[in-house]
């Protein structure tokens, strides 16, 4: 089950922002879930992740995996941009995506102590903030599997229903030990997630999922619109391949050594004395344009 949406929608939200909002999608905006967490009766929670563990390909497939490699086209529908994607995962937190989109090329990364971003300028951006350390944590609680395959470091609770693709489903709130908590919404009918959302520090953010197929064993999406609410956006990611426990090089998780300035110094020197003021904690620098 791949969980690459959220950080496609992260990884994009500034380019996201700066474009128009796309026409609201026929039928409106997404169901959401119904009410707030409660628990569930004895052994809902569970017994809900039990299924889902089982409708993906069961405990000792998911335990067996090592490393995951995707690749993916992309595309903003409205907009007319399209791009590709290609991921590349270690478990349990180890990860790299590389984007083309349009005349853009992001990457992210961890290295299994914190992120790291080049942009679209080809900076090296580490993201070290404690939002980012906390979308860290629910990101590899998910793409680990570890919901699944453990009962520490998280809390689930049933928190509703929900409607998704004219299928009804169970909400599953999950609250990891210092992440950010994620709503997922669960088939009634096949157990697979279909719809995974969560508030970033660039906003709610949902991914919904469709189209899965086996790969060694394991039930994996091959198609997932990606909602950025912040910019009114979709991302629509349709997978190409994916191959489970192929060597991967654990060097590709590290920020590169350097990245290119976009900036210079007047006179080609390598630093510049500025003026200031400061008032009510403020620094005001002049500027002529």
């Amino acid at each position: 089950m791949s969980r690459t949406g959220i950080l496609i929608a992260c990884l994009l939200s500034t380019l996201l922002l700066a474009r128009p909002a796309e026409p609201a999608a026929e039928g409106g905006a997404e169901p959401a879930a119904e009410g707030g967490a409660e628990p569930a009766a004895e052994g809902g929670a569970d017994e809900l992740l039990r299924r889902t563990l089982d409708a993906l390909g069961g405990a000792g497939a998911l335990s067996e995996i090592r490393s995951i490699v995707s690749t993916a086209d992309i595309e903003m529908p409205g907009l007319g941009v399209k791009g590709t994607m290609a991921s590349r995962r270690m478990m349990p937190c180890l990860y790299r995506i590389d984007i083309r989109l349009g005349f853009f090329e992001i990457s992210q990364g961890c290295d299994g102590d914190g992120m790291w971003r080049i942009d679209s300028n080809g900076m090296l951006v580490h993201l070290q903030d404690p939002a980012s350390a906390a979308e860290r944590v629910t990101i590899c609680l998910i793409e680990s599997y570890r919901y699944l395959l453990s009962d520490e470091g998280y809390t689930a609770a049933v928190a509703g229903s929900d409607t998704v693709g004219g299928s009804s489903c169970t909400v599953l709130e999950i609250v990891p030990e210092g992440g950010i908590p994620c709503r997922l919404s669960i088939d009634d009918a096949t157990g697979l997630p279909v719809r995974l959302s969560m508030t970033t520090k660039n906003g709610p953010v949902s991914e919904t999922y469709g189209d899965y197929r086996p790969v060694g064993g394991i039930m994996f999406p091959h198609f997932t619109r990606i909602r950025q609410a912040a910019a009114d956006q979709t991302i629509v990611a349709r997978t190409l391949s994916i191959e489970v426990n192929e060597p991967v090089d654990p060097l590709l998780f590290l920020p590169p050594p350097g990245s290119a300035d976009d900036y210079s110094f007047t006179g080609g020197g390598g630093s510049a004395m500025v003026p200031f003021t400061t008032h009510d904690r403020h620094i005001y620098i002049p500027v002529r344009l």
